[in-house]
């Protein structure tokens, strides 16, 4: 039976528990066998095992969040937006983060959003994000407001891609393959239409993401050690934000 992993990934509530998290570039000749690896040693979630998502990163006028990653600070925060192209009919538009991560333990701050911003709304500011949320939301988000730095954040960078969850029949782990990556930086570069990504000016990154969450350090299942695959110290919106930029 798998086990129920809410409390550590934090499906409904607006914070996760510490998990660890290791990531691994996945070459395009072996996205399909790990795909099918993957789906015959776990299991689909009941809801929400794929989607197409669009997550905004924002960053202050320094890039002070792209450089703690790129230059592998131990602590550092990444404050985005995540837009659910495809939405379930009872779940979310929209998600607010904050993600913090210490070392290899990574956690959230996320306000789930289930009515949709005004038309033709693109935030200025995460502050102005956050306001506008709770203006139509009706709620306080005085957890996101005490993550935010003196700085202001501005929207910076503009990533698709598509997802698919398993959860660990075993343990407390959930694997995500992220594909099809596409990156735009600057606001206004991508397609704010929602066409996944379509506009022109983006970059497609020339592989996959896969990623570990688990409970403890470390987890690495028997199953994928066929396929030689090395964790990496990788943030798509590094990699993505340098591709973008031809900064390889």
């Amino acid at each position: 039976m798998s086990l129920n992993v809410k409390p550590a990934f934090g499906e409904e509530g607006s914070a996760t528990g510490e998990i660890f998290e290791t990531k691994f570039v996945v070459p395009r000749a072996i996205a399909e066998i790990l795909k099918s690896t993957i789906s015959r040693n776990a299991v689909k979630p009941p809801r929400f095992h794929s989607a197409r998502l669009k997550t905004t990163y924002f960053d202050d006028a320094s890039g002070t969040s792209f450089f703690e990653s790129r230059d592998g600070h131990l602590s550092k925060k990444k404050y985005r937006l995540r837009t659910y192209m495809d939405p379930d009919p009872e779940g979310a538009l929209y998600s607010i983060e904050v993600k913090r991560r210490s070392d290899a333990r990574t956690g959230k701050v996320k306000r789930l959003i289930y009515k949709p911003l005004p038309p033709g709304y693109a935030p200025t500011t995460f502050r102005d994000l956050i306001a506008t949320s709770e203006d139509m939301d009706g709620r306080t988000f005085a957890d996101l407001r005490r993550e935010l730095p003196e700085r202001e954040l501005y929207p910076d960078t503009v990533i698709y891609y598509e997802r698919l969850r398993f959860d660990d029949t075993r343990f407390d782990v959930r694997y995500n393959l992220d594909t099809k990556i596409k990156v735009f930086v600057r606001p206004g570069t991508d397609d704010t239409d929602g066409g996944g990504g379509g506009g022109g000016g983006g970059v497609t990154l020339d592989h996959d993401i896969f990623e570990i969450k688990s409970a403890r350090p470390g987890f690495f299942p028997d199953f994928l050690s066929a396929l030689g695959l090395e964790p990496v110290s990788f943030s798509k919106f590094v990699w993505g934000r340098q591709s973008f930029l031809g900064e390889f």
